[in-house]
């Protein structure tokens, strides 16, 4: 029998037990003490909550103890799992990377033979291909902490903000084209931020927070944000393809609707957003045609000159 399909059985053996002894598994599995002890460590690694008494009574104590109600899954669901934490993983920077092999050893843990022997061909026969991490923010725990816990933090901003230390409240994260971002409310001006989570330089919770904000509250501010941050209304038109670009890559502040034979895409930007625009609509190509404001198009236009300069 193979180690990922004895933990299993072990589990399961367990499963309805407030205390064992190791000659339980010794006996019940047919094992020596030397691998009943490195399965009980094994156990303990997959999250069997579980601690030693020592004495002459003592064994093992399995803490928090609740019956487990079994989950089936057919072949394909199984295979949809391992699929997605495997494109997970590709994303090289999570706040649970650490974690994806424990989890992935826990569900082979729990397959069958013939589940394990189909997940590893679909491992080997399917693959997910995704632009890898930019950069590996080194706080991004930190801030999934203080998002889940409500907590405010000190941070040090990067240099284009000055590289002064700020106090934030966090209320979700993004990644894009691979970058990790936070956005979040600075607590001594109320302004609505986003920030890129690499470009933070210190990071530490606040010891005796004023008050803070509760979810409803930072969904209203980030609201309000969106409605008068992106205060410049644009228009494009878009073919078929560039339609097809937009539902791949586009933000918040971005809509698409049917106009005619061909799609418009139009929402808002801010002044700070001009050329971040400019390059976004360059993305198109040939699938896009600015209409509004003239100040986009003719900073369009501009940039398309610079472009075709450079072959002549």
């Amino acid at each position: 029998m193979k180690k990922s399909e004895r933990l299993n059985l072990e589990l399961a053996f367990l499963s309805n037990k407030v205390v064992f002894q190791l000659q339980d598994l010794m006996t019940t599995f047919d094992i020596s003490k030397r691998t009943a002890l490195r399965d009980v460590a094994a156990l303990e690694e997959l999250g069997l909550p579980l601690y030693s008494e020592v004495g002459p009574g003592g064994g093992y104590k399995i803490t928090q103890h609740r019956s487990m109600i079994p989950i089936y899954f057919n072949n394909q669901e199984v295979s949809a799992i391992f699929f997605a934490l495997k494109a997970l993983k590709n994303l090289s920077s999570t706040p649970f990377s650490q974690s994806y092999p424990r989890i992935t050893d826990k569900l082979m843990a729990s397959l069958s033979p013939s589940q394990q022997a189909t997940v590893r061909m679909m491992q080997g026969a399917v693959h997910y291909y995704t632009g890898a991490s930019i950069s590996h923010p080194q706080f991004l725990n930190d801030f999934l902490t203080i998002i889940l816990e409500t907590r405010p933090a000190e941070i040090l901003c990067p240099v284009r903000w000055g590289a002064k230390t700020v106090e934030i409240q966090a209320f979700e994260l993004l990644y894009r084209n691979g970058i990790w971002f936070c956005e979040a409310v600075l607590l001594s001006s109320k302004e609505w931020v986003t920030l890129r989570i690499d470009q933070v330089e210190a990071f530490k919770l606040i010891k005796e927070p004023p008050t803070v904000f509760d979810r409803s509250q930072l969904h209203k501010l980030k609201q309000h944000y969106e409605k008068t941050h992106h205060d410049i209304a644009f228009y494009c038109l878009l073919t078929q393809k560039g339609a097809e670009k937009f539902e791949k890559n586009h933000y918040p502040n971005m809509h698409l609707r049917m106009l005619g034979e061909q799609y418009e895409l139009y929402g808002g930007y801010n002044k700070d957003e001009y050329e971040y625009m400019i390059e976004y609509l360059l993305s198109f190509g040939a699938e896009v045609k600015v209409q509004s404001p003239p100040a986009l198009q003719q900073g369009y236009i501009a940039k398309l000159k610079i472009l075709v300069s450079n072959y002549e």
